[in-house]
């Protein structure tokens, strides 16, 4: 039996300049991309989103703009990757901007040495 895909949607745009990318996840899946790759075999297992988040000015830290936001998605983002790996499967995390990714290789490093971006 192949290895199932967890799909986890981290819908932010906390760390960009602009609001969007929050979006993407969203769109994926209306774009049929669970359904496309279920039609080619792959076991897929969405298990949702982690807490969204909409960019919005900081007039505070204009230089790491809504930093404690971009923690606490990437905080949630570990410990639902962390969980999928230690089931054994395959993770797929649908950004949101490129700070979600801080969340995907620090859960991928709590399961593993091993990781492919």
């Amino acid at each position: 039996m192949a290895q199932p895909l967890t799909v986890i949607g981290a819908p932010s745009s906390a760390g960009a300049y602009a609001p969007g990318q929050e979006k993407a996840p969203e769109a994926l899946r209306a774009a049929g991309l669970l359904e496309y790759l279920n039609a080619r075999g792959i076991t897929v297992d969405d298990r949702g989103d982690v807490p969204d988040f909409r960019w919005r000015v900081d007039r505070v830290n204009p230089r790491a703009m809504n930093a404690d936001m971009v923690a606490t998605v990437a905080t949630a983002t570990v410990d639902r990757v962390a969980a999928a790996l230690a089931e054994g499967a395959a993770v797929l995390v649908l950004g949101g901007d490129c700070t979600v990714e801080l969340g995907t290789v620090a859960g991928a490093l709590a399961e593993t040495d091993s990781i492919g971006l």
